[in-house]
């Protein structure tokens, strides 16, 4: 059985085998006013001068901009965790154990994978 250790280590490794050919790489960062862009709110990748997202500054497009800052990290500690639970189905039995929305594990893990091909877009 894992540790906790040792299932960090393998959300990190997954995260750092994403395939980024396929999206601006990250991290992306909600990036700060500036001068010329004092009411902006832009999300920018650190791997260069490319903006993700630049909208005018209210609270809901700071609060879009967070969130597609995390999308990177969220996409990586998805897969992560779908490759997780399905480890941990060989060894034990999960298939009666309800999580969010009242699905199976394995409904879980399903939507997941659902989720994961849209944002890759390979529907």
């Amino acid at each position: 059985m894992s540790t906790l250790n040792d299932d960090l280590k393998i959300i990190d490794a997954i995260g750092a085998a994403i395939d980024r050919d396929k999206h601006t790489s990250g991290p992306w960062i909600v990036s700060p006013p500036t001068a010329e862009n004092p009411s902006r709110a832009r999300v920018s990748a650190l791997s260069g001068f490319v903006d993700i997202y630049d909208a005018p500054l209210t609270t809901e497009t700071a609060a879009n901009a967070r969130l597609i800052a995390s999308a990177p990290d969220l996409l990586a500690s998805l897969k992560a965790m779908t490759t997780l639970m399905q480890n941990a189905a060989a060894e034990i039995d999960i298939n009666s154990l309800r999580g969010y929305g009242g699905r199976t594990v394995w409904e879980n893990v399903h939507h997941a994978k659902a989720v994961i091909a849209k944002a890759e877009e390979e529907q």
